[in-house]
């Protein structure tokens, strides 16, 4: 499965549970060309929201 579906599947899903965490960060270390960048860009951003873990991390809501 390429790197970007995996991605959305897991998200699909509801995101990584804990013990997919290290499986889930092999496919994102993975993408190199711009296209799968663009395109995980817009598979994340939907769900990058304080709600969910990832999003409480990417957005880093105390500045940290």
């Amino acid at each position: 499965m390429p790197p970007v579906d995996y991605v959305r599947h897991i998200f699909a899903k509801g995101g990584p549970v804990r013990r997919e965490i290290k499986k889930w960060q092999q496919p994102i270390n993975a993408i190199r060309s711009e296209e799968d960048i663009v395109e995980l860009n817009i598979v994340l951003h939907a769900h990058l929201t304080l709600d969910t873990m990832v999003g409480h991390t990417y957005l880093k809501p105390l500045g940290r």
